[in-house]
């Protein structure tokens, strides 16, 4: 499953500083430094270097709030909450979340609100509490459809089906997944297509039947090839990953290992360990059911050196993804 995080960029806008320096423009400086910050923290985010990401942030919010930017302190909040998101600390997530929400309810923005709903809404969707995280959904779903944001919609529909997936409702899973696929291509949107899709593919392979896992292959197939056609690698890499697994289930062994083989390069390119090693595991078992033993132990003790880096106690057990 894929998690889609509801990050919002700052809207601040440079305008022409004065010629001499004046209260005005020290506020303006700071601003700018303020926004400067907030944006080498998203950047860090994306790839993966989250622990400088909230630094960056941190720094950011403390410019904003000296210049009682509320609106862009709100913006850092929600950010914040979606770094610790993607650091799986759940209970900072929410907290930066909950302040984020009074901001933006202090503002009366409800296309922030919706936003900062949503990413409130994966971290108890995460901690196990998914009564919290489905009324999160559903309250941020109100305010997009009233505001006729279909983009925001469709992702919000792709993050209730994450839900209903989780506590096992798999029809009322794939009806939210192929709403958002229906929202999403009213506006040619191929990043919400291609997650939704690969949700589709681990719904429909869940049936575990021949039928289901051909289905699954197919949506694994389309998603990888929106993901390429936007080089998004690291979805590319999830659906690779997937697509092997339905693979390994049919029988089709050189099929999966070739699947694996290039997921585990590009989740290396993308600098994404957590998933090297959730492959790595996967692999080792499709060498080992092929009799390839020699190469099934390399590949797990592999696995293992990076679940061990990454603290990934899941990768460390022998379970297929």
């Amino acid at each position: 499953m894929l998690t889609e995080i509801l990050l919002m960029l700052a809207g601040t806008i440079s305008r022409p500083l004065p010629l001499k320096e004046t209260p005005e423009l020290i506020a303006q400086v700071e601003m700018e430094t303020g926004e400067t910050h907030f944006h080498q923290g998203l950047l860090a985010f994306q790839t993966y270097q989250y622990e400088a990401a909230i630094e960056y942030l941190h720094h950011a919010f403390t410019l904003y709030r000296e210049d009682n930017d509320t609106h862009n302190m709100a913006i850092t909040l929600n950010a914040l909450t979606a770094v610790n998101l993607a650091l799986k600390d759940y209970d900072n997530a929410i907290s930066y979340g909950q302040k984020a929400l009074n901001l933006a309810k202090d503002l009366a923005s409800e296309s922030l609100q919706a936003k900062i709903l949503g990413n409130l809404g994966i971290a108890y969707l995460e901690s196990g509490r998914y009564g919290l995280a489905i009324s999160h959904y559903e309250q941020a779903l109100v305010i997009m459809r009233f505001q006729e944001d279909h983009l925001g919609e469709a992702q919000l529909q792709g993050l209730i089906g994450n839900a209903y997936e989780i506590l096992g409702n798999y029809n009322s899973a794939i009806l939210a997944q192929l709403e958002s696929i229906k929202l999403a291509e009213l506006h040619n949107a191929s990043n919400l297509i291609a997650t939704a899709r690969l949700s589709l593919g681990n719904l429909y392979r869940y049936q575990d039947s021949l039928e289901g896992y051909e289905s699954a292959i197919k949506q694994y197939t389309d998603a990888i090839t929106l993901a390429s056609s936007l080089n998004d690698l690291n979805t590319v890499a999830h659906g690779l990953n997937n697509r092997g697994i339905a693979y390994q289930h049919l029988g089709r062994p050189e099929e999966a290992i070739a699947d694996y083989t290039e997921s585990i390069e590009l989740a290396q390119a993308s600098q994404n360990l957590s998933l090297q090693a959730h492959t790595l595991v996967n692999l080792s078992i499709t060498q080992a059911l092929n009799n390839d033993s020699e190469a099934a132990l390399q590949t797990r003790r592999n696995s293992v050196s990076i679940a061990r880096s990454t603290n990934e106690p899941r990768a460390l057990r022998v379970l297929v993804c």
